[in-house]
């Protein structure tokens, strides 16, 4: 019989060789050689360029290495792939996250909350996202998380914040004596 090469077999042996591939890509990001990662998705797309797996741990890689540009990319195409995958529009919240596209970001995080209500990473990176919206217009961090805190939305904590409803001063409520004082 002659050898099947255009076949089944010749696919699976591919499909498991891209995921060889992959799981050093795996192993190198885990000891944080992001560069040598990206190579190894890389050649695991090119093996199998169905995988959206592939996509969004290389746009982790290059998220973890700064290129965010890359890193959208990388996350638009694992959701293009995979529109149901609450790990490509995470991936794709942090890179819009890094090139300071928070509105978007926020967005895109509570696209990730719809899909999976108890993600905490995307409750911790849209609260994020938030506060970073409400510094840009000006307010100081701690008035800005301690709305975010309270309100659910942005627009919600920004008319409180307009409104008086916070105020700036950290732990306002709290007292503290140094030792040196008696009472």
């Amino acid at each position: 019989k002659p050898p099947v090469s255009n076949g089944v077999h010749k696919t699976d042996d591919i499909i498991l060789q891209s995921r060889q591939v992959a799981v050093q890509g795996n192993q190198l990001a885990q000891k944080g050689d992001y560069v040598g990662a990206v190579e190894m998705f890389s050649k695991a797309i090119k093996l199998d360029p169905s995988d959206f797996r592939f996509f969004g741990n290389r746009s982790y890689c290059h998220d973890r290495l700064e290129s965010f540009q890359k890193a959208l990319a990388n996350a638009d195409a694992a959701i293009k792939l995979a529109p149901e995958w609450p790990k490509g529009h995470f991936r794709k919240g942090r890179a819009l996250t890094g090139l300071k596209r928070f509105q978007e970001a926020e967005q895109v995080f509570q696209q990730v909350l719809k899909l999976d209500p108890i993600c905490e990473d995307a409750q911790f990176e849209l609260a994020r996202v938030r506060v970073q919206i409400l510094m840009d217009m000006g307010f100081t961090r701690s008035m800005s998380e301690q709305a975010v805190r309270t309100y659910s939305t942005v627009q919600q904590a920004l008319e409180a914040l307009l409104a008086g409803k916070v105020s700036d001063e950290e732990g306002s409520d709290e007292v503290y004596f140094s030792e040196e004082e008696d009472d």
